[in-house]
């Protein structure tokens, strides 16, 4: 998540954003998921801040949530790699094979030196 980071140019100045960073790290996914929500409605234009709620929400098994959490993601940046690698990663959690074929796709085509790295 470090890489996202640079996304989004006032990271630090979201609140919610290292509070939920805290607690991901210290593996609390509820209170990281609560402090990443506030993040999100302070800024909802943030990537940063959906793709981490997005990977709390995984962290907690909310798959379909996470899924909505990673579109957000990619309608604030529509050519963010990682949004779209987890958006795969979720679908093929959800068993939903064919999309996440897609979404690793499309993140090969923002990045074809990604290809070799996915595997579903």
């Amino acid at each position: 998540y470090a890489m996202l980071k640079g996304l989004s140019p006032n990271y630090c100045e979201i609140s919610g954003l290292s509070d939920g960073d805290s607690a991901y790290q210290s593996k609390d996914y509820k209170l990281a998921k609560e402090a990443y929500l506030a993040a999100t409605k302070q800024n909802p234009e943030s990537p940063s801040a959906w793709n981490n709620l997005g990977r709390a929400l995984q962290s907690l098994r909310e798959y379909s949530e996470a899924e909505r959490a990673y579109r957000r993601q990619i309608e604030v940046h529509p050519r963010d790699q990682y949004a779209y690698n987890n958006l795969g990663v979720t679908l093929r959690l959800l068993k939903r094979y064919g999309e996440a074929v897609e979404a690793f796709k499309k993140q090969i085509e923002i990045n074809p030196a990604t290809g070799t790295r996915t595997t579903i």
